[in-house]
């Protein structure tokens, strides 16, 4: 699990540098490698994840949908500044969300190793 999360949260960074550089169509493919492993990870993980989790985790695929939109309609040159800056926030809010996963799923290896 600690991989999974590790994985996009890297994923999550990267789409976010991508998007600063405008690089939709770069940021486009990272984003459909995080709704992926997004899914996979709601579902393989789905015995180990707290309710929190499996809550963040579904809200940041709604999440990853929306900004899919967005680049599969859009140019981010072409974006009005008002509507790349919500997209970089929100590409900034899966980046985030990744990274506390990644911590919980660290936590709780960790916890399992001690008790082990």
């Amino acid at each position: 699990m600690e991989d999974d999360f590790n994985t996009a949260t890297r994923t999550a960074s990267d789409v976010l540098t991508y998007v600063s550089m405008g690089r939709g169509d770069m940021a486009l493919l990272r984003v459909g490698e995080l709704l992926n492993l997004t899914s996979y990870s709601i579902a393989r993980w789905d015995d180990k994840l707290s309710d929190a989790s499996k809550n963040s985790l579904l809200a940041i695929r709604e999440q990853l949908q929306s900004i899919h939109d967005v680049l599969t309609k859009n140019a981010i040159a072409d974006l009005e500044p008002r509507a790349k800056s919500r997209l970089t926030q929100a590409c900034q809010r899966v980046n985030s969300t990744f990274s506390q996963e990644y911590g919980a799923a660290t936590k709780l290896t960790d916890s399992e190793s001690q008790h082990a």
